[in-house]
C-alpha cells in the first residue's frame, strides 16, 4: 500500500471516529441496469443506511471513472475509493 493510500485511510478512520461525514467514490464499469449494477446500488443503500448518515458513497457506473482494464489502477492511484471489476487477464 502506498504512503498516500495509508494517509487517506488514516484520515478516513479519524473522521469517522470524530463523527464527521465521509464521502467515498465507488466506480464500476458495468451499466447500473445489469445484475451486478443492481447489486452495487443495493449494497450502497444498505451501507449508507447502516452508517446513520456518517458515510456517503457516490456511485460512478458505466465506466465514467473506471473501466474493466483500469479499475484497480484507479483505486491504487486514489481516483476512486471503491471499485468493482474483473481482475486478471481481460480481453474485450
Amino acid at each position: 500500500m502506498s504512503f498516500m493510500r495509508c494517509c487517506s485511510l488514516s484520515e478516513l478512520l479519524c473522521r469517522l471516529a470524530r463523527g464527521e461525514p465521509v464521502t467515498l467514490k465507488f466506480a464500476w464499469p458495468a451499466n447500473p441496469a445489469t445484475a451486478s449494477g443492481r447489486e452495487a446500488i443495493a449494497w450502497n443503500k444498505e451501507v449508507e443506511a447502516a452508517s446513520d448518515g456518517e458515510l456517503e458513497i457516490k456511485m460512478f457506473p458505466s465506466g465514467t471513472l473506471a473501466t474493466f482494464t483500469n479499475v484497480l489502477d484507479r483505486i491504487l492511484n486514489g481516483v476512486i475509493d471503491i471499485g468493482m471489476g474483473v481482475f486478471g487477464e481481460y480481453t474485450a
